[in-house]
Parts: C-alpha cells; structure tokens; sequence
C-alpha cells in the first residue's frame, strides 16, 4: 500500500513538472470530502461506517479556444485526479483512485462560478471480499475497480490565482460484477477545497470558432457491438460472456451534441446455464429465449474534441426474459472516435460502458461500433 501511494505522489509530481514547462491555463487543486456511505440495498451485509472522509488532489487544464469544439462546449476544463478515501472502518478499509475528469461550467460570473464536474478511472481497494477473512464485505469482491465520480461546485474568486470551492459528491465503486460479491459502494459527500492557477487564462485569451456549429448532417444512424463478463450466483465462480448490440436513429443538436433513439439486445450467458441448471427452462430453445433481452433505449452524447460521453436510459420489453431485473437501466458510456473514412462518412469508435439499475451495477462492458 506504501508503494502504491509513493507511485500517485510521483505521478502527480510529474505532472506538475509538465504543467510547470506549459502552464497557460493550468491549475493545481485539493478538495477534501467528508460524507457517508449509502445502504443503497438491504442486501449489504457490511457496516456502514458513521462516516467517509476522502482528499482529492487534482491537475486540471482549462481549454481557451485552440479547437473550435472548446468554444462550442463553452470552454471546459479537463484534468488528471487523484483520489484518496478512507472508507470509515477495517472491513472496508481504504480507496485509492486515478480519474481523468471533465469540468463544464452551467453559469459563470466574474467572482462566482457553479459547475459540474464527472470523472472515471481506476481505483484500488485495500479490503475486499475475502471468505476467510473478511466474510462480510459483500459490496466489493476485487481489489481493482471502477470509480466513477460527480461533483458539483460553486466556486469563488480570491485573487487572480487563487479560488475557493464547495459542493457536493457522488461516489461510485464497483468492479461490474466481473467478480462477485458486488453491491458496490455509493458514497454521498460534501467537499471543499483551494485551486491554484499557476498561469491564468484572460478574458484576451479565449479564441472563437473559426466554422459554425451547425452540424453538416441533421440525421444518422448508429451500430453497436459489445461484450461484458460477468460472474453469476457463486462467488470465484466462472465469468459468462454477455453479448451486447443496438442500432440507433441519430439527431444531430449540433457538431458537439446528439440525441440516439434505438434498440438494444443482450444475450446473457449466465441466465442461459443457470436456467438449465436450475430446469427453469425445460428445453436449450426456451432457455436461450430467457437470456435474451430487447430493450428500447434514449441516449444524449456531447463530444469533447475526438471523445464522446453518452447518458442513456432504457427500459426492457421483452416478456420471456428470465431474472430480468429492474425494468429501468442506465448506462455511462465513453467513446474514442477515430477519423472519418469513406463515402458517406463514417466514424469507427471504441468505448467502454457502465451499466446499472438504479444505483446497482449490472456490468462493465466493452465495445465498438459505427456512427454514419
């Protein structure tokens, strides 16, 4: 655990020399959290400690126009975070993060700015699940996770470096249940905390799109291929594939912007084997009818330069789905889109997704498609 916290000091002192070389723009800061675990469901067998307390260290670089997305997007921040939560107690010990994040500004004023920030990463937890040990630690079954976190800020000017900041948090720790147990962990907070500019971007600075941002084309459409792995029922059990695809009708708001209408399909591997296991199903046929899932889906995604976040909300509508869960999902997706090719003009992406119901996570999953 020692080496693991001197590789994030080192890594953070090296970004800090980078941001020392080329420091328009860049920006140094802590914010400390203090909250409280969420029994998000009755199922948890851990103790929810009285309280969480977590510091948040951060390089952060504010965008003034180089690219004329920048503009469009009204000048956001990105950053490199580097987290650290003492959880509350020995059976959960403590978290250790790194998230890329991304901050929006919703309104901004000379002295006074509120904003939204989203970051997701890697996280390493000192305590999980442990049959001998730590029997009763159900929310977290792997060392290694995802942690994705949102924040939002008002934020103060103190001088012309130097800013004030406050707000609250939302925490999320979960390995998708790649590896049981995995209630995951939800951790509601307020955080406050300094940021320092250490070259400050001007009113001068910040440079206008040089093309509209009218898209060239109102419409499209969209193909999706993914897959998930996902341990079922037993603990250190195998892990089942889930396969995942949809096609989609896009509208494009505008060049940074989209709204995404379609079908989705699932076909879980685990619910098929157990179903027979369990003589649910009374033939393979009825059995691979139950692990398949339709869904109808809505999804918003913004672009930041090349890469895309995507909110979406669906809801399933197959009937002869087994063990289907809450009828209402959600998924965070991240997308890396590559150069268009080709007539008409196409977009190849990567991504990788995050899916839950309600708060709980269903699956990490990974996937590749086509935005024509």
């Amino acid at each position: 655990m020692q080496k693991l916290s001197c590789s994030i000091f080192i890594s953070f002192c090296f970004l800090l020399s980078l941001a020392a070389q080329s420091n328009k723009g860049i920006s140094i800061e802590t914010s400390f959290h203090y909250g409280k675990i969420l029994r998000h469901t009755p199922k948890l067998t851990i103790q929810i400690p009285t309280s969480s307390f977590g510091i948040d260290g951060s390089i952060k670089f504010q965008t003034y126009g180089k690219a004329d997305w920048q503009h469009w997007q009204n000048y956001p921040q990105w950053g490199i975070n580097f987290l650290y939560y003492k959880l509350g107690n020995d059976q959960l010990g403590s978290a250790y993060g790194i998230l890329p994040s991304l901050q929006l500004a919703i309104f901004k004023k000379k002295w006074l700015q509120f904003d939204l920030s989203f970051a997701s990463g890697l996280a390493y937890l000192s305590e999980p699940y442990d049959a001998l040990n730590n029997p009763e630690n159900n929310a977290i079954g792997s060392s290694i996770n995802n942690v994705t976190t949102f924040k939002t800020s008002f934020r103060g000017r103190l001088s012309e470096n130097w800013s004030w900041l406050a707000g609250g948090s939302f925490t999320h720790f979960s390995n998708g249940a790649s590896k049981l147990p995995n209630l995951g962990i939800n951790i509601v907070a307020f955080n406050a905390g300094l940021n320092y500019k250490l070259n400050p971007v001007t009113k001068e600075d910040y440079r206008q799109a040089s093309i509209s941002k009218k898209p060239i084309n109102r419409f499209g459409f969209s193909l999706h291929f993914g897959l998930a792995l996902r341990e079922m029922i037993s603990y250190g059990g195998p892990k089942y594939p889930i396969y995942i695809g949809s096609a989609a009708g896009v509208y494009h708001f505008n060049k940074v912007n989209r709204l995404l209408v379609g079908v989705e399909y699932e076909f879980n591997q685990a619910v098929y084997r157990f179903g027979l296991h369990t003589f649910d199903f009374d033939s393979a046929a009825a059995a691979q009818r139950g692990a398949t899932r339709w869904m109808i889906f809505v999804a918003d995604e913004f672009m930041i330069g090349r890469i895309g976040i995507l909110l979406q909300a669906g809801i399933y509508v197959s009937k002869s789905s087994f063990l289907t869960p809450f009828p209402i999902y959600n998924k965070i997706g991240i997308r890396y889109y590559f150069p268009a090719i080709g007539k008409p003009k196409t977009n190849l992406y990567v991504g990788t997704y995050l899916k839950s119901h309600k708060i709980d996570a269903a699956y990490i999953a990974f996937g590749m498609g086509a935005m024509f």
